[in-house]
């Protein structure tokens, strides 16, 4: 009888973009099996995506590893100014009143939370690139909203476990007994 305990963080991330993988699937083929094709280059937008989403949940995971979750909530809750600004960068919307307010409470707040204090440095520090990475996805997938169809999300969810498969690899599985 084979026991795991303890599931290691990275496989967790795979094993979950696997289960979302197989469930989208699962449900475009009983929607539409058509909206599986692809055109050449769609590819290279979902392989993009794919990285982003796979970067961006694994470092949310590691994250929680390293730091207390109310942290972790915290620092990714700057992503809704993340996102305004690099949408402000490469998407050239404009900033609105509301935000060019928010962005520098955001930074005071940061400053009070106190991201590199001892002990929470390495958790915060995961959980601020995992912001930036998220950001960048969200913006990626705005820019891409257009052209993009609900067979996409199988083709983000599929390349961002193909990402995903060396972490099993490399770490194990976790505790097992």
């Amino acid at each position: 009888k084979i026991i795991v305990k303890e599931v290691n963080i990275m496989t967790l991330s795979f094993l979950r973009m696997s289960i979302a993988t197989i469930f989208t699937g699962l449900l475009i083929l009983i929607y539409n099996k058509n909206l599986f094709k692809i055109e050449k280059g769609e590819l290279f937008h979902y392989v993009r995506i794919g990285l982003l989403m796979a970067i961006t949940f694994s470092l949310y995971v590691s994250a929680l590893k390293y730091a207390p979750v109310n942290n972790v909530a915290l620092i990714t809750s700057l992503n809704i100014i993340i996102v305004a600004l690099i949408a402000w960068i490469f998407l050239k919307e404009k900033l609105t009143s509301n935000q060019k307010i928010a962005i520098p409470l955001a930074l005071v707040g940061l400053i009070i939370l106190n991201p590199l204090s001892a002990g929470k440095a390495i958790g915060n520090m995961l959980a601020m690139i995992q912001v930036i990475f998220y950001s960048l996805f969200i913006v990626f997938l705005r820019k891409e909203e257009k052209h993009t169809k609900i067979g996409s999300v199988f083709y983000f969810f599929l390349f961002a476990t193909i990402f995903l498969i060396p972490f099993p690899i490399i770490y194990g599985i976790g505790n097992v007994q």
